[in-house]
């Protein structure tokens, strides 16, 4: 399944010296982004979200595009709980337990 349109954008106009320097500015914002695409799967119609990242690192327009299924639930649990455990942002910690709990039914 092609999706061209993105579910949600997000476009940073900064620029970046490396990567790793848009990453680590930027990892709470794109984690937070990913969550709250995946507060639309609560809609039973949602199969596919995509969530859009335009930057510019080191002087060069690079973008990406995450392309998530219902199925990839486990991205929530896997990937980005521990993250939020590490920083002790247990609020969204709670949010990603219950929405991986909901969407898991």
């Amino acid at each position: 399944m092609t999706m061209n349109k993105p579910t949600c954008k997000i476009k940073l106009e900064k620029d970046y010296e490396s990567f790793k320097m848009f990453y680590d500015e930027n990892i709470i914002l794109i984690y937070k982004s990913v969550i709250n695409l995946f507060e639309l799967f609560k809609n039973k119609r949602k199969k596919v979200i995509k969530l859009s990242v335009d930057a510019k690192i080191d002087g060069l327009n690079w973008g990406t595009d995450f392309v998530y299924r219902r199925t990839d639930i486990n991205i929530l649990t896997r990937d980005l709980l521990p993250y939020f455990e590490h920083i002790e942002d247990y609020e969204t910690c709670v949010q990603i337990r219950d929405l991986y709990k909901e969407l898991n039914n």
